[in-house]
């Protein structure tokens, strides 16, 4: 399994890759939505995990720039917000990184 994150501050971008990453599962981390969406020109990803805020950028709309058939989650720290057309859940940060297997297992 390959999951890839997109989230402007790079000390969690690092924090996902040693937490999440192992035998079976592979992490790709971006910090520039512009990298993120030229890694999907080539690579693939069974999840994307993508930061409501990136800057100046919103995470909505890098979606619309990746290919329809990846499988985006929204994260954010904003309480209440739906699922974005483009997204499969919304994931509110923060969130237990020990039930982050369980979460992959519903959304699968």
């Amino acid at each position: 399994m390959t999951l890839v994150f997109l989230d402007d501050e790079p000390d969690l971008c690092d924090l996902y890759e040693s937490l999440f990453a192992n035998d079976s599962r592979k992490v790709v981390t971006f910090t520039e939505p512009e990298a993120a969406i030229n890694y999907f020109e080539k690579g693939v990803c069974d999840f994307c995990f993508i930061d409501y805020h990136l800057g100046s950028v919103l995470g909505t709309s890098v979606r619309e720039s990746l290919p329809d058939n990846v499988k985006c989650v929204l994260v954010t720290g904003e309480a209440g917000i739906k699922t974005p057309e483009g997204f499969i859940d919304v994931l509110e940060k923060p969130f237990d990184f020990d039930e982050f297997d369980a979460y992959l297992e519903k959304i699968k």
